[in-house]
């Protein structure tokens, strides 16, 4: 199944004609990413079961109806559904910087880690900003990046896929950390894939999981300073059982931990916003693209750490998505008021 965000006069038509069924026919929306999680709650029909830490999901289409039920669940909301599952954190709050609230922000001490950051890098050497995809996806993932999906179980790290029978789920002790390069013996019962993306981590030179800069859809910043930013990205990730595209518009600061730097989104009084628009493809692994599903809208928050919007997303066996998305990224607040290109 396919999911796609767009306006409704130009997309809903080249559905029709693509004989596809699509859900989210609506014009941008201007979620809060801290809204009300108190009143936020998932059908119980796509409950996933809790099996040692992982959740486990009968088959792609339950895994599938459980993403579709938090749509564009802001972080409070992920923090609700995550905490009527017993025995399980997620990989999105295992990386969260707890930041995204006016109070968080208030109260973080300057240049340091917050949240589960310090934790998450001493541990996995990893943060946030290493899995270039939604919450709703690292929602479902838990904190060794782990789900089970029908017989099969799967773990993300920051550069690779591991498959293996759900049966066989020890064998992802192999990979101990978020960071960890694949084992260096082979297993035949291991599928290991590249995560493919056109996003590149801030610093990188070189390449991730095969993209290079010259296929990023893009990055951009506007700064306020040395420890203060807006970054806008677009993006495309295929995870072989899911893929989505992607447009983000965050404030960040920058923090240090010990030999490490980076820079971690932190809540902000003024507005984020974001226009988009292109040309995107769908389809499997092997075979040729169906598309193009044209793309284009606009997405504004005020008052948060983020506005992001999966304009596409796709849940299966072999899944793909690529092509062309532009953005326009704003941001007014104490500290600048810009914008950049990606």
């Amino acid at each position: 199944m396919l999911y796609a965000r767009r306006r409704p006069a130009l997309l809903c038509g080249t559905l029709a004609a693509l004989m596809m069924t699509f859900y989210g026919c609506d014009s941008a929306l201007e979620p809060s990413q801290a809204k009300g999680g108190s009143a936020f709650s998932v059908d119980p029909a796509f409950q996933p079961r809790v099996v040692d830490g992982r959740l486990a999901f009968r088959d792609m289409g339950h895994f599938e109806g459980y993403l579709k039920q938090l749509g564009d669940a802001g972080t409070a909301d992920l923090a609700n559904a995550e905490g009527q599952l017993a025995g399980f954190q997620s990989l999105r709050a295992y990386l969260d910087p707890n930041e995204w609230t006016e109070e968080s922000a208030r109260t973080a001490r300057e240049g340091e880690p917050s949240g589960n950051e310090a934790t998450a890098l001493e541990k996995d050497g990893v943060v946030r900003a290493d899995f270039p995809v939604s919450d709703q996806l690292l929602s479902v993932l838990n904190h060794e990046g782990e789900v089970l999906i029908e017989q099969s179980a799967f773990k993300l790290t920051r550069d690779h896929v591991y498959q293996v029978a759900a049966h066989d789920v020890a064998l992802l002790d192999q990979v101990p950390t978020l960071s960890s390069a694949p084992p260096a013996t082979k297993d035949s019962l291991m599928t290991v894939r590249d995560v493919e993306t056109t996003e590149i981590r801030d610093g990188a030179v070189s390449t991730q999981g095969g993209a290079t800069a010259a296929r990023m859809l893009g990055t951009c910043y506007v700064y306020a300073g040395s420890s203060y930013r807006m970054r806008g990205s677009t993006s495309i990730t295929n995870l072989w059982f899911y893929a989505e595209a992607r447009v983000t518009t965050e404030w960040q600061r920058k923090k240090s931990f010990l030999w490490w730097s980076w820079w971690a989104n932190q809540w902000q009084s003024g507005t984020l916003r974001h226009e988009w628009w292109g040309n995107l493809y769908y389809g499997f692994w092997g075979s040729p693209l169906a598309g193009p599903v044209p793309v284009n809208g606009w997405q504004s928050g005020t008052g948060t750490d983020r506005i992001s919007n999966n304009l596409l997303w796709m849940a299966g066996w072999g899944v793909r998505v690529a092509g062309t998305l532009n953005a326009r990224h704003y941001v007014n607040n104490w500290a600048v008021n810009g914008s950049c290109n990606t």
